[in-house]
C-alpha cells in the first residue's frame, strides 16, 4: 500500500462521519473503514470499465455518486481529496463518454477530461444554496 494512500486513508476515517456511523452488515455489522470502499470501488470500476468497453450505437453517459476526476473539486485538503473525487482520467480518455454525472462532492464545479463534460448534479448543502429549484433549472438546462 503507498504511504499517500495510507495518509488519505488515515484523515478520511478520522474526519468522515461515513466511518463513524455506517456498519457494514456482511462482516458483523462493524464500522465500516476506508478499505471496504478501496475494495467497493475497484469491483465497480471493474464493472464500468466492461460496461463502457462494449459496443453501442449512441451517446454514452455515465452517471456515478462519486466524482470521476480532481478537478471538480473546488477547496479541500489534499489528504482526503481520494474520498471525493477518483482520477479516472485514463477511463474517460479511453472510452470518450459524452457525459459524466456525479453527486459526492456538494459544490457545484463542472470540469472536463477531454471531451468528456463532468456535471455535478449536487445540489448543495442546504445552507449553502439559496434558490434549489433554480440550481434544479440549471442542472436541467446545461444537460
Amino acid at each position: 500500500m503507498g504511504a499517500g494512500r495510507t495518509i488519505n486513508e488515515s484523515h478520511a476515517s478520522a474526519r468522515m462521519n461515513d466511518f463513524r456511523h455506517i456498519r457494514v452488515a456482511s462482516k458483523g455489522y462493524r464500522k465500516l473503514r476506508p478499505s471496504d470502499l478501496v475494495l467497493a470501488h475497484r469491483n465497480q470500476l471493474d464493472w464500468l470499465s466492461g460496461a463502457l468497453a462494449e459496443d453501442f450505437d449512441g451517446q454514452t453517459f455515465v452517471a456515478t455518486h462519486h466524482a470521476p476526476h480532481p478537478s471538480v473539486l473546488e477547496k479541500h485538503d489534499g489528504n482526503i481529496a481520494a474520498a471525493y473525487a477518483s482520477d479516472l482520467s485514463e477511463l474517460i480518455l479511453k472510452h470518450r463518454p459524452e457525459r459524466w454525472f456525479f453527486r459526492h462532492w456538494h459544490g457545484v464545479r463542472n470540469s472536463s477530461v477531454g471531451d468528456t463534460q463532468l456535471i455535478n448534479v449536487s445540489l448543495g448543502y442546504p445552507d449553502e444554496i439559496a434558490d434549489p429549484a433554480a440550481r434544479i433549472r440549471d442542472l436541467i438546462f446545461e444537460i
